[in-house]
């Protein structure tokens, strides 16, 4: 499989993570630098999102469920 590099613009753009294991958290912090809108879904939560979950922001909502 060949891979090709892409830009997105991605500021104000709704952005779903399901899962939140550590690929999740990486993809999170990264996403985190495009001022997206970002929605984690997952029924449990990497220990390393702790300082995220226990704030609030407007650029990023965790829902703790199943899909």
């Amino acid at each position: 499989m060949k891979f090709y590099p892409i830009n997105l613009n991605l500021k104000d753009k709704n952005v779903l993570i399901v899962g939140a294991g550590k690929v999740a958290l990486r993809k999170f912090k990264r996403l985190l630098q495009t001022r997206a809108q970002i929605k984690i879904i997952s029924p449990e939560f990497n220990w390393e999102f702790l300082p995220y979950l226990n704030q609030e922001s407007e650029k990023y909502i965790f829902l703790k469920k199943k899909i």
